[in-house]
C-alpha cells in the first residue's frame, strides 16, 4: 500500500483546504462562522468607566465594536483555531476514508457484476 502523506481536512461547506476548526468541524476562511461576543471592545479612543471606588461599569453600548480582520470581516469566536497549512488528517481518519473509497469501488463493482 503507498504511503498517503500531508491529506488536509477540507472545509464542510466547499471542500476546499480548511483553515479553521472548531471542535471537530473544519471551514475554509469563506465558511468560518464569524462574529461572537468575545470580539467586542472598547471603540479606540474610549476610556472605561469607573465608579466612585475605582471598578470599571459598563459602558453604554454605543462605546463598543466588535473586531474586524485586515478585510473588514467580523472575526471568528477566540475558541476558533487558525491553521495558514491546514489541518492534516490523522492516521485514522486517512483509513477511514481509504476504507470508504474501497468500499465504494466494491460497491460499484457488484452493481456492475449485477447488470
Amino acid at each position: 500500500m503507498a504511503i498517503v502523506k500531508n491529506i488536509l481536512h477540507t472545509c464542510r461547506e466547499c471542500n476546499v483546504v480548511a483553515l479553521w476548526c472548531t471542535g471537530d468541524t473544519y471551514f475554509c476562511d469563506d465558511h468560518v462562522p464569524r462574529g461572537c461576543s468575545c470580539n467586542w471592545g472598547l471603540k479606540p479612543g474610549i476610556e472605561p468607566i469607573y465608579d466612585s471606588e475605582g471598578v470599571v461599569e459598563i459602558n453604554p453600548r454605543d462605546d463598543y465594536e466588535e473586531a474586524k480582520d485586515d478585510k473588514g470581516r467580523l472575526l471568528p469566536c477566540v475558541e476558533t483555531c487558525y491553521s495558514e497549512e491546514g489541518f492534516l488528517l490523522m492516521d485514522h481518519e486517512v483509513r477511514e476514508l481509504i476504507e470508504e473509497d474501497l468500499q465504494m469501488d466494491a460497491d460499484i463493482i457488484q452493481e456492475k457484476l449485477i447488470k
